[in-house]
């Protein structure tokens, strides 16, 4: 066994016996279980194997109980999968990568500056979680998700590679969900030859599994709050000293301005600490030229949007300097410092930039029109109804649907029915009518029993009711609270659908307008009713 088996197998324990482990698989290897284990194997096959690695609701639980000495075992048998797939750190370290962390926001300045450096003609890989509506979503190439095709081309050798030395050695455990789509991301990054790897964290950033990049050339950390508990801790400074934990020697970290100062100071010793060039970036409004966003809020886009201007820049001056067209005095300032540059590609791939699911406006008709965001954080969420509020007519008839899900609390909803803006808030599960283990959906085998989903929805009602006189329905799917506000839209149906919610007919809107919040799960159920052609059916 080479010498980097030896020490992930002493950091991570007996998960094969030693004395049975002689090397790792190579790459040749993986093609060969390729070609022997997958002749017309498809895409959807490729979902129902995926589908089988989520963990189940017991499994979960006995996992969170593990958590604390699991988290120490997370990067080496990490590094175990990747080299049992053929990944080297070697391979790791030939990426271009840009590795981004934080509360809110991360998703959105990765698609920002996804979008720039796409825009400076440079191949893209973009690594994100969680998926809205199919599994592809989570792997990009030039801001694209991989099509079927190509995803069951890269997800067969990473699979068969794992479940080879599984029936070889029955102690070795498959990588759960999250972990198997990460491996398949630097694997399909490396085969694609990316100019550029972007890695949106998971959860946290120290032990995440994303935290296996080597040598990021540029990191960044977006705004912090409260999420996770009991993952990362009940206090704002136990959750930044998992952040900044994606830190490494030597390459620069970029964060907004919005830090407490104690938190941005812990930030600082950090760096200083591990010797990685750090700094706070300026204002959207303190650069060079005036931009309208692609994805725009007024508030959370403008300090994300900032962050990944500094980011693309640094990651270009470091690897392609041409794409910036510098001129000499720019080009004196250092790539770990800010720069208040914005070229014809940040321009463009600012305006450019879409990041569905948040801050998403969708038009059905003339008298309906959604609103989508999945903020599920207390501060997110306030920003989301503060967004609705501002941009939706005071004269509609306002409908929330709403569900927050995991470990988070019912009395997140409080703050929109103290709004006294809605007329009616609806809360279902975040299921769909007739989903089956072959559809890519990731809640197939990763929700509880339905009565316990009804039971959430009901805490929700009761948490309303008990500050809000408007009314509340309880609903069984996603799809059966899209029906309902459809049919307060409709001439035809939208009398009894009010009788049902108000004694005021009268008084109520010719035209709905929707806010659909709480969870980036509940968003992508409801864009792939509302927009059917997301869907791979």
């Amino acid at each position: 066994m080479d010498r980097v088996w030896r020490k992930v197998f002493s950091s991570v324990g007996s998960l094969i016996p030693k004395k049975q482990v002689c090397r790792r698989m190579s790459t040749s290897e993986a093609t060969q279980n390729l070609q022997a284990e997958d002749v017309g194997l498809s895409y959807s096959d490729a979902i129902i194997k995926l589908n089988s690695l989520q963990s189940n609701a017991q499994i979960r639980a006995k996992l969170a109980c593990e958590r604390d000495s699991r988290k120490l075992k997370s990067l080496p048998e990490m590094t175990m999968f990747l080299e049992t797939i053929g990944i080297s750190k070697t391979d790791l370290e030939s990426l271009n990568t840009i590795h981004v962390t934080g509360t809110k926001g991360k998703g959105m300045t990765c698609a920002f500056t996804e979008s720039m450096l796409r825009k400076a003609g440079l191949r893209t890989g973009f690594y994100s979680s969680p998926h809205l509506v199919v599994v592809r979503e989570r792997i990009r190439i030039n801001g694209t998700p991989i099509s079927p095709e190509k995803f069951a081309k890269y997800f067969f050798p990473v699979y068969n590679s794992l479940h080879a030395w599984q029936m070889k050695y029955p102690e070795f455990q498959m990588p759960p969900y999250f972990r198997f789509i990460t491996c398949m991301a630097f694997y399909a990054f490396l085969k694609e030859k990316v100019d550029v790897a972007i890695f949106e964290v998971g959860i946290g950033g120290r032990y995440d599994c994303t935290n296996v990049i080597p040598n990021p050339t540029v990191v960044g950390i977006t705004s912090l709050g409260l999420e996770h508990q009991s993952m990362l801790g009940n206090t704002l400074e136990e959750i930044a000293w998992n952040k900044v934990g994606i830190m490494k020697a030597n390459c620069p970290a970029f964060t907004v301005d919005n830090h407490p100062s104690d938190i941005l100071k812990l930030m600082q010793d950090y760096a200083i600490q591990v010797n990685c060039p750090f700094a706070v970036v300026p204002k959207m409004c303190e650069l060079s030229k005036k931009v309208q966003l692609g994805v725009d809020d007024g508030n959370v886009s403008e300090l994300n949007s900032a962050l990944a201007v500094q980011l693309t820049t640094s990651f270009l001056k470091q690897k392609f300097p041409e794409k910036l067209h510098l001129c000499e005095s720019e080009k004196e300032i250092p790539f770990f410092q800010c720069s208040k540059l914005l070229s014809p590609a940040h321009i463009s791939g600012l305006e450019s930039t879409r990041w569905l699911g948040r801050f998403q406006r969708i038009p059905k008709s003339n008298f309906l029109q959604y609103y989508l965001d999945g903020a599920h954080t207390p501060a997110s969420l306030c920003i989301a109804l503060e967004w609705f509020t501002n941009v939706s007519s005071k004269s509609s008839c306002h409908v929330l649907i709403f569900n927050v899900t995991g470990e988070r609390a019912s009395d997140l909803v409080i703050p929109f029915a103290q709004s006294n803006i809605f007329q009616l808030a609806i809360f279902c599960p975040v299921v769909r009518r007739g989903t089956t283990p072959d559809r890519d959906n990731w809640n197939v085998l990763n929700v509880s029993r339905e009565t316990d989903l009804i039971s959430v929805c009901k805490k929700h009602a009761e948490e309303w009711n008990s500050v809000n006189s408007c009314a509340s329905l309880i609903l069984d799917s996603t799809d059966a609270a899209i029906d309902f506000v459809n049919g307060l839209s409709n001439q035809t149906t939208k009398a009894h659908h009010l009788e049902l919610f108000t004694s005021n007919k009268q008084n109520v809107s010719e035209t709905v307008e929707v806010l659909v919040t709480g969870s980036l799960h509940l968003v992508g159920n409801v864009l792939s009713i509302l927009v059917p052609s997301m869907n791979d059916e």
